[in-house]
């Protein structure tokens, strides 16, 4: 019973936060969206308003014609390094020079830790 109340609770923030966010722009909606239908078990769980009346004047509104059949419906995923403003993740060589320890401890004693853990 606690559970289903705390998980209320936090679907009520994360709507709140994901709604903000995707009002401050245009690639806060793509993140917004990307979060929603990646992490959430139900595409209605938390609901993204559709782009503000600035996002919708900045874009011309997309033809089409009678004959054209709408795509069907469902989540549609876009890779976070497609979203506007999310740079792809370089990986540095700042920890090439240096060496990491076994277990990420450095200790005199590696093998009774390898026995421990």
């Amino acid at each position: 019973p606690w559970l289903v109340g705390w998980w209320d609770q936090f679907k009520r923030m994360l709507n709140r936060e994901l709604t903000h966010l995707s009002e401050m722009s245009r690639s806060g909606n793509q993140v917004s969206e990307y979060i929603s239908t990646t992490f959430l078990d139900k595409q209605n769980e938390v609901e993204i308003p559709s782009p503000t009346m600035k996002d919708r004047e900045k874009q011309p509104a997309p033809r089409q014609r009678p004959s054209q059949q709408p795509p069907p419906p469902g989540p549609q995923f876009q890779p976070m390094s497609q979203i506007t403003g999310v740079k792809k993740l370089m990986h540095s060589s700042s920890l090439s020079d240096s060496s990491i320890p076994r277990f990420g401890v450095k200790t005199n004693q590696e093998e009774l830790l390898a026995q421990e853990l």
